[in-house]
């Protein structure tokens, strides 16, 4: 999967000759997944894909890269490949907090709300302060219309730290009702 990932998003990037000079440089095969971050914080969703890809197919096994790939995916807005990507990760690493709360915003972003509670429990029961896993929890109750039990999640998730991507997400939660983005990101064929 991640060779077919490089080829895609290697030509959507318009940049797959650079960015091969780059990954020549690496001096370890996570490389590729460390440059992946810097470039999705900077916009680049395609070339960080295809950054992480590379890194996934040099070292298939690690665990961090396969969640970055995995993100990445989601922020790319395609879910069923992210779902698979962190399904894999998982079976490396089950009792990963950051991976079970990873699945659970795939799961929050196609709508799923039922599977993203489930996730984030997960990611709780290993991590309780963790604050993305919180915030997914409060969101997911809410859209149940489990305010006040929500209201408790979100209190936790917020107590510290000032999420603009949070306060965004609650914002449409509350306004819509509804999780997730739109009928693109749903998951093929879960709806």
């Amino acid at each position: 999967m991640a060779k077919d990932l490089m080829a895609v998003y290697g030509t959507r990037s318009g940049q797959e000759e650079e960015l091969n000079k780059l990954l020549e440089s690496a001096s370890k095969p996570t490389d590729g997944a460390d440059m992946g971050g810097m470039l999705m914080v900077v916009g680049a969703g395609s070339a960080c894909v295809y950054t992480t890809a590379w890194s996934a197919v040099q070292q298939p096994d690690d665990i961090l890269t396969a969640n970055n790939l995995g993100v990445a995916l989601k922020d790319m807005g395609e879910l069923s490949q992210a779902l698979q990507v962190l399904k894999y990760a998982e079976s490396l690493k089950p009792n990963a907090a950051l991976i079970q709360g990873n699945l659970g915003w795939v799961y929050w972003e196609a709508g799923e709300l039922s599977q993203a509670a489930t996730q984030f429990r997960k990611a709780l029961n290993i991590a309780p302060d963790m604050v993305s896993a919180n915030l997914g929890m409060g969101l997911s109750l809410n859209c149940q219309g489990k305010k006040a039990e929500a209201e408790e999640y979100l209190r936790k998730a917020l107590k510290e730290r000032h999420s603009t991507m949070g306060i965004m997400a609650y914002r449409q939660n509350v306004q819509t009702g509804k999780p997730g983005q739109d009928a693109r990101y749903r998951l093929a064929g879960r709806d």
